[in-house]
């Protein structure tokens, strides 16, 4: 029975998959593209239900395209858009809002408070970044801030906040495991790349709890 290493390529306008054999050569690829939401102008949007389904469904479709079970799959690596950014319910596994996209302006009010405390020199030092809307910290504080009950959720411990690829490995392991690597850690703008960790101080500065986090793995470490 022959065995395949299943690549996720999560993107921005689009989900896809592409299954290698042991030697590298392409047996199998399948994509699916998903609805943009632009609630208002500046705001960009994915429903992270649909991001999971177009990823599954296009999952088995290349699977189905060579007659291959799970069994069969040794390996599962993800890429993804990797500032775009998921909050969801731990007990549940449901989305707390719609996926924030890297494209979005709209926490850049929090970026300019979070500046005005004299921060930005700070966060730049220990993430190697500029202070942006870009990136998934303010991403996270503005659903916290503006999602009913989702701040209180987060301060029971309820809530995860997640990076596209941690969304993934959540819903892949059926909520066994909430992890990321240092690579997607790194683009969050909470993560000390020094000290490969997240930055209680920093995480402070935008109201989030650093236990509600992605366990940070290496490249060595087991992943699932």
């Amino acid at each position: 029975m022959k065995n395949y290493i299943m690549a996720l390529d999560q993107g921005t306008t689009s989900s896809r998959c592409i299954l290698f054999d042991k030697s590298g050569n392409i047996c199998s690829m399948a994509q699916k593209e998903f609805n943009q939401i632009y609630p208002q102008p500046g705001w960009v949007e994915h429903n992270p239900m649909e991001i999971w389904s177009s990823q599954l469904a296009v999952a088995t479709e290349a699977m189905a395209m060579l007659g291959a079970n799970a069994e069969q799959i040794s390996a599962i690596g993800i890429t993804n858009q990797r500032e775009t950014t998921i909050l969801w319910d731990k007990n549940t596994g449901e989305p707390v809002y719609n996926a924030i996209v890297w494209q979005c302006a709209r926490a850049a009010s929090i970026c300019e408070r979070v500046e005005r405390k004299g921060q930005a020199e700070n966060i730049r030092k220990k993430t190697g970044m500029n202070l942006s809307p870009y990136f998934p910290a303010s991403k996270i504080a503005w659903i916290l801030e503006n999602e009913a009950g989702a701040k209180e959720k987060a301060q029971r411990g309820q809530i995860c906040h997640g990076t596209i690829d941690s969304w993934l490995v959540y819903k892949l392991t059926g909520g066994k495991a909430y992890k990321t690597d240092y690579s997607n850690a790194s683009r969050t703008q909470l993560f000390n790349i020094f000290e490969l960790k997240w930055d209680e101080e920093i995480c402070g500065l935008f109201g989030i709890d650093v236990n509600n986090m992605a366990q940070v793995c290496d490249s060595d470490s087991e992943f699932g």
